[in-house]
């Protein structure tokens, strides 16, 4: 770069430089740049003048930022032309060209700010080399401060030569850097030549060697704000913190515990932990005093690499041990140091795993061989021992802080028990024994029932293969709802969790979601509109009547029991239910499964008994025998049988048994329980209201229906669910054409708007494929299944019609 001097007009023409309008004149370059060079020379030596303080730096600096301003926004004569070399020079765009003038200034502020590291800075450093530590040190930082205090000023001075529009005239290969990051390039390429970064790092271990044997606040500033200032110092591979300080500290530190780990060893493995956390912490500290943030971690992790690390072996010896022996304090420290490692964090969590493994198959393997020798069931038992082996290994868990990699190492242990013992080979009469198990939680009291539900999860989660218990689960949540032996909160919570596993699906909790809704929503509000009407048109009955209507798809199959009584009191509430529900649900059709009807009868006792009644809880078949000995308190029982249905009669033999056994009935002339032999004997056998009820409890429950045998499974067809044609589910091949058959109602609706039944099966019939052809019973499950989702409505106003909701 060069440029010419032109002293005598210096004064004048800087002053029109920043005092009259932009183009009034046309400057010449040099004077304006000489100007704002002896403004850059008193800023970078500001330190060196008494005055160049407080105003005079205010005016100095503007003046300057405005001489730089008409520098690059206006045109000058006798621009400098650039170097290419050192022997040639050409002018890259152009002398009067505002992108070249931009350029020129840009090279003279780096050759202003290189001339001033080597001749000022470099020589104080080079003077200081051989001072005693920590001089050369303060040397360094005092130097430093006052750069980048200068610095921050020329990038005020020089701020416009940076902005957006001055970059567009510049050549693609010409870059022009901030202010800041020339200053600090030049500092790096000029000032940390190898011989002072030698003698820095030097001096700064001595420092930090010092600082570490004794407490001195002002080593451990200096070292950290030497630290800082290097940091800011690129490097070939990182920062000069990194290369000079960070490195070096972690290699000696890597060293010297290199050394000492065999004494720690020597002292037993309960004080190396002690000692090496000791360690950890008495490093963490050295590093947050000396070192920056940044270093604290890498810190932390050498000393791990080489304390924990690198002595697993020896650590695991131990182990085991402390977890089945459940010592917790030892575990504890143990816990604590390993988190200062993943690798150490990951050797513990699989010995912890196969302690649980190993644990736990022992316990399951002894107790499934003992259930077999008592002719117990296996799978049962297993179920049990493995929550005792869980919560025995939670307990121990508690020490290492509720860490959710041991919580996964338990069930992961735990899976392989329950996927590899030779005593639960069938995988699915597991399952189906764990839905059983929680059929039977959920039939507890409300004590304590988040820790049963989370019993129930856990062991979900340890099957090998769920769809069993995905299938059966349904089955005993419907004993439960039709029992009435349930809790709304409880079932929606326990369906909950299993969801939250992610291993169900979707199926799972729509069908379980639609039984709920079924007894809890849609029978109430039914029954609620049911007892409405009766009550609007004065019809009146001896029984508190209600009907379950259960959704014939979501619910397990039934096994139809033609045999069953319908009792005298309840016939006229049938029929006029199948009239309202006719009439509310037109299109759909109800069956009714008297097997599992239940009800309350009140049986009052004698003057001074006990209690004044008890509630009965009774079937169908005990209703009808109620029937008759509220007309008659004695009964012939051949007499009373004739007066029943004759083919029914081992149902009612079993009725009256069922009373017998409570003491409701007593029966005179023989000892044994009614069979249907006894009745084709000659002999007199009579049955009359008991005179000692059982009064132990003030309820009693005669009908417990036996769900297990007539609930089914399989829902692939629900045929056995209704005689009726028009209540047959799906078969296996409607099932995969539903979806496409919901979808062409959906369109059609969306065209049409409101339609009946009939209207719908013509436009369906005209939008569907020859090969997609369903039959009007495929369209109304398909119709039942989008007015359950939501999508389509019934009309109130026009019984019959069906609209689209948007």
């Amino acid at each position: 770069m060069s440029r010419s001097q032109n002293n005598d007009y210096i004064s004048e023409d800087v002053k029109k430089a920043y005092s009259l309008p932009l183009f009034a004149l046309k400057f010449e370059f040099n004077p304006l740049w000489l100007a704002v060079n002896s403004t850059c020379n008193s800023i970078l030596n500001w330190n060196l003048s008494h005055e160049f303080r407080g105003q005079r730096i205010f005016l100095e600096i503007v003046r300057a930022y405005t001489i730089v301003y008409r520098l690059v926004s206006a045109p000058c004569s006798e621009c400098p032309k650039l170097m290419a070399g050192s022997t040639s020079q050409h002018n890259v765009v152009g002398n009067t060209d505002e992108g070249t003038q931009a350029l020129v200034v840009y090279h003279l502020l780096r050759d202003v700010i290189r001339k001033h590291l080597t001749s000022t800075v470099l020589r104080h450093l080079e003077n200081s080399i051989l001072l005693p530590c920590p001089e050369l040190l303060e040397r360094y930082l005092s130097e430093w401060k006052v750069f980048i205090t200068a610095v921050n000023m020329l990038k005020v001075v020089f701020s416009y030569l940076h902005g957006p529009w001055q970059k567009y005239d510049i050549p693609v290969d010409h870059h022009m850097l901030p202010t800041e990051v020339v200053a600090l390039i030049n500092w790096n390429e000029y000032v940390m030549t190898q011989k002072i970064r030698e003698r820095l790092s030097t001096q700064i271990f001595e420092l930090i060697e010092r600082a570490t044997s004794t407490q001195n606040d002002d080593y451990d500033l200096l070292v950290r704000e030497i630290g800082q200032a290097l940091s800011m110092l690129s490097d070939l591979r990182h920062n000069s913190y990194v290369t000079i300080i960070e490195e070096k500290y972690l290699f000696k530190i890597s060293e010297f515990y290199k050394k000492e780990v065999h004494v720690l060893k020597a002292r037993g493995v309960v004080e190396y932990i002690e000692s090496v956390l000791g360690i950890l912490k008495k490093e963490s500290d050295y590093a947050i005093r000396l070192l920056k943030r940044s270093s604290l971690q890498a810190v932390v992790q050498r000393v791990a690499d080489v304390l924990i690390d690198e002595q697993l072996s020896f650590l695991s010896q131990y182990m085991a041990s402390w977890i089945m022996e459940d010592n917790t304090i030892q575990l504890t420290k143990l816990y604590s140091l390993l988190t200062k490692s993943s690798s150490g964090l990951n050797e513990l969590r699989q010995v912890f795993k196969k302690c649980v493994c190993d644990r736990g198959m022992k316990d399951v393997s002894t107790a499934c061989e003992e259930a077999l020798n008592s002719n117990k069931d296996v799978y049962r038992v297993a179920l049990e021992k493995l929550i005792s082996v869980y919560r025995h290994f939670v307990s121990v868990k508690h020490a290492f802080a509720m860490d959710d990699g041991i919580e996964e190492a338990i069930y992961s242990g735990l899976s392989n028990v329950t996927s590899s013992c030779i005593y639960l080979k069938n995988h699915d009469l597991l399952g189906d024994e764990l839905a059983r198990f929680a059929h039977f939680e959920l039939l507890k009291n409300e004590e304590l029932f988040e820790s049963r539900a989370h019993d129930i999860v856990t062991l979900y989660r340890l099957l090998p293969a769920i769809h069993a218990f995905l299938a059966s689960y349904p089955k005993y949540l419907s004993n439960r709802l039709l029992s009435d032996y349930y809790h709304v909160d409880h079932e929606k919570l326990i369906i909950e969790k299993i969801l939250q596993t992610r291993t169900s699906t979707g199926d799972f909790a729509r069908k379980c979601g639609l039984m709920l809704i079924d007894v809890t929503e849609t029978s109430r509000v039914l029954s609620e509109k049911f007892n409405m009407s009766r009550t609007h048109t004065g019809q009146h009955t001896q029984m508190d009547f209600s009907a379950l209507v259960l959704t014939s798809y979501s619910w397990p199959d039934f096994l139809r029991d033609t045999s069953q009584p319908i009792p005298m009191s309840i016939r006229e509430d049938l029929r006029d239910f199948q009239e309202f529900y006719s009439k509310s649900c037109p299109m759909r059709h109800i069956t009714f499964i008297h097997r599992f009807s239940r009800g309350v009868l009140k049986f009052s006792l004698l003057l001074g008994s006990a209690l004044p009644s008890l509630d009965l809880f009774v079937g169908v078949s005990h209703l009808c025998i109620a029937e008759y000995f509220n007309k008659k308190a004695s009964w012939d029982i051949k007499e009373l049988m004739n007066l029943l249905e004759a083919n029914k009669c081992p149902i009612f033999l079993k009725a009256i048994n069922d009373f017998v056994r409570h003491g409701i009935l007593d029966i005179h002339g023989i000892s044994e329980p009614l069979t249907t032999s006894l009745l084709q004997r000659e002999q007199h056998i009579e049955v009359c209201i008991g005179q000692r009820p059982d009064t132990s409890k003030r309820r009693l429950i005669i009908f417990d229906p036996d769900m297990d045998r007539d609930l089914h499974l399989e829902t692939k067809s629900s045929n056995k669910f209704s005689t009726d044609h028009a209540d047959v589910s799906h078969t296996s091949t409607d099932q995969m054409q539903s979806p496409a058959i919901q979808a062409v109602l959906i369109r059609v609706f969306k065209l049409s708007g409101k339609l009946t039944f009939q209207s719908l099966l013509e436009k369906v019939d005209d939008d569907t494929s020859l090969r997609l052809k369903p039959t009007p019973q495929q369209v109304k499950h398909a119709l039942e299944f989008l007015i359950s989702r939501g999508f389509i409505c019934r009309e109130e106003q026009e019984p019959g019609s069906f609209s689209y909701l948007p």
